[in-house]
């Protein structure tokens, strides 16, 4: 259940800069962004939230998660809702829910659990579940990264049509590596019809990789992983992603997957309008240091939150959009408005929805995140829902 709420800090990251003035919300919107401190006479019908300095952002917005808190994806409708809630806490106040590569059966069976969670969920219960990514199950088993190899399969239009009709009309965006058989004539189908397409879990060469720009790729799944590296004579996919103007790169930002300078150059090469920050966080992230099962396989994580199988190849991510966002400020030298750009406008304008999210302006849904010290999630609103950190 919403409230009418006025926040107050000194801190409030709007698109003009940072503020220190008062947020009205009413129904689950921005409906007021004053700047000073306004005569609480003014709010007399609402409750008054005093944050002091503490830093008032939009609700991140994840485009690349699995799961969390011991939720996956994979596991239904109820485990996608404890997802959704359990990312509120984390300041995440939207996201697209990213299927593993599994079996195709488990895979339609796992996908119609996200749709109906997507049906199910209310305004305002955590999260809000942008739609599904279906991380495969068309990619090279060169570059498989933590999926099993028979999972995956040749570009076929009658499985895509299988997989998009249990997605129940929510499918937004789907990876493919491009050099594969079929692969250019899915991307261009799928592009056409207004459907995200990524290129991602590749060994595609530079001019491959061109191709499969040219038939509509828009965005990187993952920068840098699971993809051939940039050399000075054979550029590879991460050549062609650098130096193709149009195409959004997205980073995993843990600082385990891509090290700072290479994130740098990213920034420096493609600008802060087509780089935007992801977890994605698995069904171990938030949870104690152990052994997990993600995508079939086992998986252990180590005291630094580093998850691996067990020959040491890197499975997705312990972290969440927070510690991204904390780790540009800290490890890059980002400023605070560059990092919300990062991880919450720019993901916000990949996914369609710039005109209700990814930004603090009247008008839009209230997606909240507040910031104590050293960039701990104090409590999030999710369209007016309060929710606070863990």
């Amino acid at each position: 259940m919403t409230v009418d709420l006025k926040l107050r800090s000194s801190r409030i990251v709007t698109p003009n800069g940072i503020i220190s003035g008062c947020l009205r919300i009413r129904s689950g919107k921005i409906a007021q962004l004053t700047e000073g401190l306004t005569d609480d006479r003014e709010y007399s019908d609402c409750e008054v939230l005093e944050l002091g300095d503490d830093l008032v952002v939009p609700g991140f917005v994840d485009l690349h998660v699995h799961g969390g808190g011991g939720h996956d994806v994979m596991n239904g409708a109820d485990s996608v809702i404890g997802l959704a809630e359990f990312l509120a806490q984390q300041g995440t106040t939207s996201f697209f829910a990213t299927t593993d590569t599994v079996a195709k059966e488990q895979m339609l069976a796992s996908i119609r659990g996200i749709a109906a969670a997507v049906e199910a969920q209310q305004e305002g219960e955590g999260a809000e579940i942008l739609g599904i990514h279906l991380e495969g199950p068309f990619l090279n088993v060169r570059q498989k990264g933590a999926f099993l190899p028979e999972t995956l399969l040749d570009c076929s239009w009658e499985v895509m049509q299988e997989l998009e009709e249990a997605c129940g009309g929510y499918l937004r965006r789907v990876t493919i590596a491009p050099e594969i058989e079929g692969a250019l004539d899915l991307i261009r189908a799928l592009s056409s019809r207004g459907f995200l397409v990524s290129g991602g879990h590749t060994a595609a060469s530079y001019e491959a990789t061109m191709a499969g720009i040219r038939a509509g790729i828009s965005v990187v799944t993952h920068m840098y992983n699971a993809m051939q590296g940039l050399h000075h004579r054979n550029p590879g996919a991460v050549g062609a992603y650098l130096t193709s103007g149009d195409v959004v790169c997205e980073i995993i930002g843990d600082l385990f997957h891509v090290h700072p300078a290479a994130i740098q150059l990213v920034l420096q090469s493609k600008g802060l309008d087509h780089v935007y920050m992801i977890s994605d966080a698995i069904v171990a992230a938030g949870l104690s240091p152990g052994v997990y099962d993600f995508a079939g396989r086992q998986i252990t994580v180590d005291e630094r939150g580093l998850s691996t199988l067990s020959d040491g190849t890197i499975a997705g991510s312990t972290f969440f959009m927070k510690h991204a966002f904390k780790n540009l400020i800290d490890a890059l030298g980002v400023s605070i408005e560059n990092a919300v750009k990062l991880t919450a406008e720019v993901p916000a304008k990949v996914a369609g929805v710039f005109d209700r999210k990814g930004s603090l302006e009247p008008g839009k849904d209230a997606d909240i995140t507040v910031l104590g010290p050293d960039y701990q999630v104090k409590l999030c609103l999710t369209n007016g829902r309060v929710h606070y950190g863990a």
